[in-house]
């Protein structure tokens, strides 16, 4: 049975068209929706396989034997249904796991082992530097037998806002508002916020690489 199109009005699109230009149309739209569905978190994550007991993933051949722990953290727009694909395929070897989402995909997801913590999008707020706090403290448990699976997406730098020491919440929330009321561009107003932050620019993953890190890493930018 065909896939249903994600393209909602895609007919009604074809239709204003006849003869040749119709038919162009159709495979334009039809090769937008083949790219959409390539980058979709159910299907991009399909890369990521379980051979035994070894976790393949584009060339790499990851034991599993090698590690005490599996940690799953994340953050971002698709982190529940990377985290759903993630637990179906590795359930049993899965230690803890955490991520971080928009407020109100954190609730009804059905993630047994991953916890969901709910922040906001795009203005960060004390949900978000609550949810941020907790990851640092998953990482800080890491040691040189965890292996920790790090799925982001698209919306992570604002759902993320841990202040770097002296700044403040309200600092990085006046930041945000400035860079986009002046239109700044997402690759700006993200060049300025991993300079005021504790997690961002690296300072997340220098505590991640005591162990070994594998990022799935679904981006729009």
């Amino acid at each position: 049975m065909a896939s249903r199109s994600l393209i909602k009005n895609i007919d009604d699109l074809i239709r204003c068209r006849r003869g040749k230009a119709a038919s162009l149309r159709r495979t334009a739209l039809k090769a937008v929706e083949s790219g959409i569905r390539s980058v979709m978190p159910e299907n991009f994550m399909k890369k990521l396989k379980l051979r035994g007991r070894r976790l393949i993933v584009d060339g790499q051949r990851i034991d599993l034997k090698q590690f005490d722990e599996v940690l799953v953290l994340g953050a971002g727009k698709a982190a529940v249904n990377m985290a759903k694909y993630v637990e179906r395929l590795l359930s049993k070897y899965i230690s803890r796991g955490f991520i971080v989402v928009p407020k109100g995909l954190h609730e009804g997801h059905g993630l047994k082992k991953i916890k969901a913590a709910p922040s906001t999008h795009p203005f960060p707020s004390d949900l978000g530097l609550k949810a941020a706090q907790e990851m640092l403290r998953y990482a800080e448990e890491v040691t040189e037998k965890t292996l920790t699976i790090f799925l982001l997406s698209g919306g992570a730098s604002a759902l993320l806002p841990l202040p770097a020491p002296p700044l403040t919440l309200q600092d990085k929330i006046e930041v945000t508002k400035l860079l986009l009321e002046s239109g700044a561009t997402i690759h700006e107003v993200n060049a300025v916020r991993k300079h005021l932050s504790a997690v961002k620019g690296g300072w997340l993953g220098k505590r991640l690489a005591r162990g070994r890190v594998l990022s799935l890493i679904l981006s729009d930018v």
